[in-house]
């Protein structure tokens, strides 16, 4: 785990001083990430990654689907629908709702995560804080996400 925390700021230091006015945006988007959720209750920290596309609808809105994993002994899988807002330069909400599946049971599960992108040119990489309710449980997620424009 500290190695992860220090290779996601080792990046990000990298991303602001290489930070660069971003070129036309793109309306299309591809993206992956991938994290940490913490399970207090085994003191354990699970890893997680999702995979992702999304629509730019104006300068502020866009529309994606996506789809992640959660690398248990029974893995655990999401799939969602998800509205994202850009709220300040950069900086994004979004909130997502679709279905999860782990042994044959399906259970809906709605979320939100906040997010930083840093351009660097049709790719940009940042952080994200993700939560997600599903069956009565909360996970919240520390991770970092990768995409690209077109």
């Amino acid at each position: 785990m500290r190695l992860f925390i220090v290779s996601l700021c080792s990046l990000l230091s990298i991303c602001m001083l290489s930070q660069e006015i971003a070129p036309a945006e793109k309306r299309n988007s591809i993206g992956a990430g991938f994290g940490f959720i913490p399970v207090h209750h085994d003191e354990v920290m699970i890893p997680a990654a999702d995979v992702s596309y999304g629509y730019l609808l104006n300068d502020v809105w866009s529309v994606g689907v996506g789809a992640g994993i959660h690398f248990t002994q029974t893995p655990y899988y999401v799939v969602a629908g998800k509205v994202n807002a850009e709220i300040f330069r950069n900086l994004s909400l979004g909130l997502c709702a679709g279905g999860s599946f782990l042994e044959g049971t399906v259970s809906t599960v709605i979320g939100a995560d906040l997010g930083y992108d840093f351009s660097l040119g049709d790719f940009s990489l940042g952080p994200v804080l993700e939560t997600s309710y599903h069956n009565q449980h909360i996970h919240i997620m520390l991770g970092i996400h990768f995409s690209f424009g077109f």
